[in-house]
C-alpha cells in the first residue's frame, strides 16, 4: 500500500483542527507502509442518555456501494458526516450523529497484508489500548479503548485484491447500548 499525499495532508488538517486521527499500524513486512484510520469526527466521551434513546427507536438503512461491492446496514439517525468530501468518496463514507458515534468505511489495497500481519502491526500501536481481536478466515475483528476512553471496534475483511474496513467509535458509557448495533452493522458489513 502506498501512503497517498492526500492522507498526510488530511492527518496535518485532523491534528491542527483536533480532529480524531488514528494511526493505527506500520505493516512491518512491508517497511515503512502505514495504514491510517480515522474518524474525522470528534465523538464526545461522555455518556449519553439521548444516543440511548435514539438507539432504542432506530430502524436500519442500507449502505451499498457499488464502486468497490460492499454493503452494511446502519442506524437510520445516522447522516454522511458532511465536512469530510474527501472520504465520502467512492471507497467510503463516514456517518456520525451529534458527536455521539460514528461510522467509518474505507477500502485500501491488499498489497500482500493479512489479518495476521495486520494484527501484528495494529497491537503495537500505543495509541490504541486493544482488549480483543479475533480472525476468522479472511477476516480481522479488533476492539479497544482510544486515549479519550471512547470504545473502537474494527471489522476488516481481506479478499487478494483490498481491505475492507468498517469502524465504529462511541462513548464507553454507551456500551450496553450500543452492543446490539455493534453487532448489526459489522455482522451486516459484506463484501461482495
Amino acid at each position: 500500500m502506498k501512503i497517498k499525499q492526500s492522507y498526510i495532508n488530511m492527518k496535518q488538517k485532523i491534528i491542527t483542527s483536533v480532529l480524531v486521527l488514528f494511526v493505527l499500524a506500520t505493516i512491518p513486512a512491508w517497511g515503512q507502509t502505514q495504514i491510517i484510520r480515522r474518524i474525522p469526527v470528534e465523538v464526545k466521551p461522555q455518556k449519553s442518555s439521548a444516543l440511548a434513546s435514539k438507539i432504542a427507536k432506530c430502524t436500519y438503512h442500507t449502505y451499498t456501494n457499488t464502486e468497490y461491492g460492499y454493503s452494511f446496514e446502519y442506524p437510520d439517525f445516522l447522516e454522511k458526516y458532511k465536512d469530510d468530501d474527501e472520504f465520502n468518496d467512492q471507497k467510503g463514507i463516514v456517518l456520525s450523529w451529534a458527536n455521539q458515534l460514528a461510522i467509518n468505511t474505507w477500502v485500501d489495497e491488499a498489497g500482500g497484508d493479512t489479518p495476521q500481519t495486520l494484527w501484528n502491526a495494529l497491537k503495537s500501536n500505543r495509541e490504541i489500548r486493544y482488549t480483543y481481536h479475533r480472525i476468522i478466515g479472511n477476516t480481522l475483528f479488533s476492539s479497544g479503548f482510544l486515549p479519550n476512553g471512547n470504545i473502537l471496534y474494527d471489522k476488516w475483511v481481506f479478499n487478494k485484491n483490498f481491505i475492507y474496513s468498517i469502524s465504529l467509535e462511541y462513548p464507553v458509557g454507551n456500551k450496553k447500548d450500543m452492543d446490539a448495533v455493534v453487532s448489526k452493522v459489522t455482522r451486516s458489513f459484506i463484501v461482495n
